[in-house]
């Protein structure tokens, strides 16, 4: 399971979580995806969320790899899983 999260922080709020092997879909920014509208609808973001981010890699902090491209190259978004 990975969280998602209202802010890019460990510290922020769990809005939702995903399960392992799922597919989500977003915007990479300094380590976290920002979940596109369709990939937050899935997860089951509320709509009061102000924002919902996933960590990408957690193995600084002993969490492991969370988040692996499935290879959107070229496209304005990314596809990880």
């Amino acid at each position: 399971v990975v969280f998602v999260r209202e802010t890019p922080g460990l510290d922020a709020a769990k809005v939702a979580q995903v399960r392992r092997g799922c597919m989500v879909s977003g915007r990479v920014s300094n380590g976290w995806l920002c979940l596109d509208h369709d990939t937050r609808s899935t997860a089951n973001v509320p709509e009061t969320a102000a924002g919902a981010f996933m960590l990408i890699d957690g193995r600084s902090r002993g969490l492991g790899l969370l988040l692996e491209s499935r290879g959107c190259h070229g496209s304005s978004k990314d596809s990880l899983a």
